[in-house]
């Protein structure tokens, strides 16, 4: 038996606001084995694990165990049960001086992890921002969107004009939507309606919790699914946990978006969850899908929202380039080129 509870700004430990909450809490808990928690009043003796309580992927699930785990803060926790003390966190933690490179990096993947770290230090240390450097095709749309302070109306023309300009049907206009609403997965018109928008060349971020399993396939350059050491799938990086896939409702949580915000910007509102969660990646993206101006339209977009995706064997592969340390000494910021 588990029993999880909230920890709090001060380590303290608070309720959960429901239920609800405590069981999402609890899943997310066991997908990251456990490892962003405290365990309370821990017995003398170690406490044994048995073999037929294992979580997903493998995971052990302690027994017996009273713990206090991290606010949802991931990324693609739905807005119900995102947390008002992470919100406010300061959005960016000190970083390592130099990056750690990964094995078997040419000169080029040197510049990258160089150019890549310098920004991301700058950001972390003195706040300075980068901002996303969209191409000559959505710079239009960021400039319409104007960061979201723009009427109902405004935004409703602009998904509009967005799908028409693109050739998107209302099949994959929905899927888009559905995703950036409520993290929902049609597999299908997602690719055929990622497939048509413009790549988004320029840094982007994600803010996300990791397993310990991921974090030791990344420092040791392990391959994912497809064996290649260093080069990963979007399947390799990311768990939607708040996901369904309608395709594969029988296989678990889902393997297939990754969601990143573009540049190196301080966001408010809602993104600031992102930015409070304890690993980033850094991404240098050559084929990343800007969904925001088609998305608008049917959500109500704070300033400081926009979105680019990634799906799984769609837009890429990701080359791992390096890692730097936070303020415990442990890696933090994973950095990536998107590659083909």
């Amino acid at each position: 038996m588990v029993e999880i509870l909230k920890q709090g700004p001060k380590g303290n430990v608070v309720l959960f606001a429901s239920e609800v909450e405590s069981q999402m809490a609890l899943e997310e808990a066991i997908e990251n084995g456990f490892g962003d928690c405290v365990e309370l009043n821990p017995p003398k003796r170690n406490t044994r694990r048995q073999r037929d309580h294992a979580g997903p992927r493998g995971l052990k699930r302690p027994l017996g165990l009273k713990i206090a785990c991290p606010p949802l803060t991931s990324g693609d926790v739905s807005t119900a049960f995102q947390d008002p003390w992470a919100q406010a966190k300061n959005t960016v933690a000190d970083i390592s001086t130099d990056a750690v490179r990964a094995t078997n990096l040419v000169d080029d993947d040197v510049a990258d992890l160089d150019a890549l770290h310098k920004a991301y230090f700058a950001f972390s240390k003195a706040g300075t921002e980068t901002a996303p450097t969209w191409g000559a095709e959505l710079q239009p749309w960021a400039e319409r969107l104007r960061g979201g302070m723009i009427s109902s109306a405004e935004k409703a023309a602009i998904a509009k004009d967005f799908a028409g300009s693109y050739g998107l049907v209302p099949d994959e206009e929905e899927a888009l939507q559905l995703w950036s609403r409520d993290y929902a997965i049609q597999q299908r018109p997602l690719k055929s309606g990622a497939a048509k928008i413009p790549d988004y060349a320029s840094y982007c971020v994600r803010k996300t919790r990791l397993s310990q399993e991921t974090i030791d396939m990344l420092l040791n350059s392990r391959g994912g699914k497809r064996g290649e050491p260093g080069v990963y799938d979007v399947g390799d990086l990311v768990i939607n946990t708040q996901s369904i896939d309608f395709a594969n409702m029988a296989s678990g949580h889902p393997r297939f978006v990754m969601a990143t915000t573009p540049g190196l910007i301080n966001y408010h509102g809602d993104s600031s969850v992102i930015m409070s969660s304890p690993y980033s990646f850094v991404i240098r993206s050559r084929k990343g899908k800007y969904i925001t101006p088609v998305t608008v339209g049917k959500e109500q977009m704070v300033e400081g929202q926009p979105e680019i995706i990634f799906l799984d064997g769609e837009q890429g592969r990701f080359k791992l380039l390096g890692w730097a340390s936070g303020q415990n000494g442990k890696p933090a910021v994973f950095y990536f080129d998107n590659v083909n």
